[in-house]
Formats: structure tokens, C-alpha cells, sequence
């Protein structure tokens, strides 16, 4: 039986990416620490998946496209793996404005030309004032579930 005061959080496993995140933007001509930041990144990202309490939630994705912003090289490796993120929360129905505001921050620059007609064609599907926040209500149908609760926080 699992112990609800010692069970991680998604903040647990947030921080770590996060944290990768930052170390990666600070440190982008060392070699060494972006490759540690990013492995870092996806295992906590990784791990996510595998536990059985802990769920992604919006900023799990937002912080992992802060990363990718981070370590990857404008091109089309970054616009791929960009892509996976977006598709994947919109899989998990966590998709919010500060995610959306995320992934504009990495679809802005160019990634090639397969990356950047799914981008635009994506990006139309937002609109303004439909919904309440401008995209499908069926993308963000998770996101207040799997927010974080702070009264779960047991710390």
C-alpha cells in the first residue's frame, strides 16, 4: 500500500523538469550540462508515465517545451520533437493558454517545411474568445483534473 504522505506529486517530477530546463538555457555552450539537463528532463518525463499516482498535467508539457526551447538547435529535430509534445498533451487533454503561449515561443522560428504547415494549420484552430480560451474544449478537457491540488501538499 502506498503511503499518501511520501507519494510524489506532479510538482515533484515538474520541478526536475523544470530545473533541467533552466540549467540547459544557462549553460547552452557546455556540452555536458545540456546533455545531463535534457536526459534529466525526459526521464522525469518518463517516469511520469510509469507511476502509477502521478499524471502529466499542462505544465509538465509546458515546462518540457521550455526545454526543447532551451537545448535544441533551431531545425527540424527541435520542430519534431516539438510536435510530439503538442500531440501528446492534446492526446492527454491537458492543452491551456500558458501551454498554447509555449509552443507559439518554439513554432515561432522556422523547423522546415513540414514542421512549420503543421504549425500554421494547428495554430488557425485557435481562436480568440471561442470557449473561453480560443482553442477545442475537447484539448483542455483534463487540465483542471490533473492540476495540481495544494491541498494534497502534505509537506
Amino acid at each position: 500500500m502506498m503511503n499518501p504522505s511520501s507519494c510524489p506529486t506532479p510538482v515533484t517530477f515538474n520541478a526536475v523538469i523544470r530545473a533541467a530546463g533552466n540549467a540547459a538555457a544557462g549553460n547552452s555552450d557546455k556540452e555536458q550540462v545540456r546533455d545531463y539537463a535534457m536526459e534529466n528532463a525526459f526521464f522525469a518525463f518518463d517516469a511520469m508515465y510509469h507511476h502509477p499516482v502521478v499524471h502529466r498535467n499542462s505544465s509538465t508539457y509546458r515546462y518540457m517545451l521550455d526545454m526543447i526551447g532551451a537545448v535544441f538547435p533551431v531545425g527540424e529535430v527541435r520542430g519534431n520533437i516539438a510536435a510530439v509534445m503538442w500531440e501528446k498533451a492534446v492526446q492527454d487533454k491537458v492543452v491551456d493558454v500558458p501551454l498554447f503561449e509555449a509552443m507559439k515561443k518554439v513554432g515561432s522560428e522556422e523547423h522546415g517545411e513540414l514542421f512549420d504547415g503543421w504549425w500554421k494549420s494547428t495554430e488557425a484552430k485557435f481562436v480568440e474568445g471561442v470557449n473561453g480560451n480560443g482553442f477545442p474544449i475537447v484539448w483542455g478537457k483534463n487540465k483542471k483534473l490533473r492540476r495540481f491540488d495544494r491541498k494534497m501538499d502534505s509537506y
